[in-house]
């Protein structure tokens, strides 16, 4: 199921579209219907394995050049999805490469400073494991904690 979604996107002339959107949605439904963490990593190894990580990369890449992150409702779904799938990629230290590809450290980190808690604790997750030792600026924890001012 999983390398049908991939070679469907694979496919696509355009990511941004509808068509990518539900290919995701499908994606991230089948990541999230596997509640344990030894089948979300064998879904994971596939993905990486067929070049998902690449093809998230790439995509995420055409996403944020069309200003899709700026105005679509599902995004957070959609980034919450992907970040969690990325993050089992990255444990697979042959794949960290992929995720530097397209400045994807600079783009990952950006979700280190939305609102949504859960999109920052995923993305420090995700960059603990493909950052360089002089990057690790970017999951210090720069909030200001009333009770230790």
């Amino acid at each position: 199921m999983a390398r049908d979604i991939l070679t469907s996107l694979k496919n696509l002339k355009s990511y941004n579209s509808e068509k990518t959107a539900d290919l995701l949605k499908e994606l991230c439904t089948l990541y999230f219907l596997h509640e344990d963490e030894k089948s979300r990593q064998e879904v994971g190894d596939l993905l990486v394995k067929e070049g998902g990580a690449e093809l998230l990369v790439k995509m995420f890449t055409g996403f944020s050049a069309a200003g899709f992150f700026s105005s679509n409702l599902n995004v957070q779904y959609l980034v919450k999805a992907s970040l969690c799938i990325l993050h089992n990629a990255a444990k697979v230290s042959k794949n960290r490469h992929l995720l530097r590809q397209e400045n994807g450290v600079q783009k990952i980190a950006y979700y280190t400073k939305v609102d949504s808690e859960l999109l920052k604790v995923v993305s420090i997750m995700l960059l603990g494991y493909i950052i360089n030792e002089d990057e690790s600026e970017l999951i210090m924890d720069e909030s200001v904690h009333p009770t230790l001012t």
